[in-house]
């Protein structure tokens, strides 16, 4: 079949996975977003991206993905509204920094093409030379567009979409991997929409058949499909959202803190916005593979977008602090052994117990090896003789919890 046909190949930018009937990793263009889905994107999969106005962090991962494609020469489709947006992609397409020494020592990047997952750099743009030799096909919107508008203008455009995408398919199914970008899906959809003659439930049903349909072509050739929405679209047609999330394999949603009405806390002023995983892809796989979060930060410098993993201040710093109305400075320090030596303070609180209580014996056991070693009823007789001997340090439940817990250290 074509799936065994395509594992016997030697194909560019794939990772070998062997699991199911998948033939194999593609990777995001971003090692961070990769290991987030396991390694990269199944080949025949489908990723849905929900971006916000406040940022471009959605187009800056769209952005890695195609120069990845461009990179690997596997075959790019580009489906905007008109040529000049699908220039201003490939414009804003990063810099491959792991092809640079090679085109400077040797004229050509033959020798680097089969790399998973280069390294890019944002500052610049992708080189002429790989932009040059990529195979680019664009499919324009506004080429497809009837005059005036009718009921039947978005299904007829998504249908034209749709057709061409399957033949470019058709043209590559035995070359290489194709990816199909959608970059602004929902201005190609608010574009072809009629308001007074179409209703948000068949909007959602025309969209979702499409969509849909095209998930089916990935798996039948083993293409890869990188859809960005825009807030415009989710909020004017929330049920359509919904509905797109259900049909494709991942899903993202990034959050700016551009656009939010409440101050961030002070533990995330390092990112600038929220990465949120909604779904996680399962195509080829025994058991559904875990991402080690859900929700990541991002960053971004002159060169690089990073995610990172969202970390809580230390416990130390909230916990103790007045619980209880008791909060010593030294209630976390441990208790000094050395050669069987206990601590002074509770050397000399042992022979106050000692003198004072002849009913009770209390007694430090040295072990052979040299470590010490006090009851937990010793320590705590200790704290209660301390309570007598200084008023300030007033026994509470905490302190017995503590005491215990000194004791265990010893």
């Amino acid at each position: 079949d074509d799936v065994t046909t395509s594992c016997q190949r030697n194909i560019s930018g794939l990772k070998s996975w062997t699991i199911g009937s998948s033939i194999g990793l593609i990777s995001s263009g971003h090692a961070q977003l990769d290991k987030i889905f396991g390694g990269g994107f199944v080949a025949g999969s489908s990723f849905l991206q929900k971006c916000d106005d406040y940022s471009d962090f959605g187009q800056t991962f769209c952005n890695y993905c195609i120069a990845e494609s461009i990179s690997t020469r596997q075959q790019s489709i580009l489906v905007t509204m008109n040529s000049k947006d699908a220039q201003l992609v490939l414009n804003k397409t990063p810099y491959n920094s792991s092809l640079s020494s090679v085109i400077d020592q040797d004229g050509k990047n033959s020798a680097m093409q089969r790399s998973y997952c280069s390294s890019f750099d944002l500052a610049k743009s992708i080189q002429v030379e790989l932009l040059a030799s990529a195979p680019i096909e664009s499919i324009l919107v506004d080429n497809l567009l009837c005059d005036g508008s009718n009921d039947r203008q978005l299904q007829n455009i998504l249908d034209k979409i749709s057709k061409r995408i399957e033949e470019i398919l058709q043209k590559n199914k035995n070359s290489n991997i194709c990816r199909i970008f959608f970059p602004n899906f929902s201005e190609i959809i608010l574009t072809a929409i009629s308001p007074e003659c179409h209703r948000p439930m068949e909007v959602t049903a025309i969209v979702a058949k499409f969509v849909l349909k095209l998930k089916h072509m990935m798996q039948q050739f083993s293409a890869f499909m990188h859809i960005s929405i825009h807030s415009p679209l989710f909020l004017s047609y929330p049920s359509l959202c919904s509905k797109l999330t259900q049909i494709v394999d991942s899903t993202i949603s990034i959050q700016s803190f551009a656009g939010r009405m409440h101050t961030i806390p002070y533990e995330f002023a390092d990112f600038a916005a929220f990465l949120i995983v909604q779904k996680v892809q399962e195509n080829g796989l025994f058991a559904s593979f875990r991402p080690p979060g859900s929700k990541f930060g991002l960053r971004r410098d002159r060169r690089k977008l990073h995610i990172e993993p969202l970390h809580l201040p230390p416990e130390q710093s909230r916990a103790f602090a007045g619980v209880g109305g008791f909060a010593d400075k030294d209630i976390s320090a441990p208790i000094n052994i050395i050669e069987g030596v206990v601590s002074h303070d509770v050397e000399i609180h042992h022979h106050q117990i000692e003198s004072d209580s002849s009913s009770h014996s209390h007694h430090l056991h040295i072990s052979p090896s040299g470590t010490a070693a006090v009851s937990a009823a010793t320590v705590s007789t200790v704290e209660s003789s301390s309570t007598f001997s200084n008023p300030e340090r007033r026994s509470t439940p905490l302190a017995a919890s503590i005491a215990a817990l000194r004791a265990s250290r010893i």
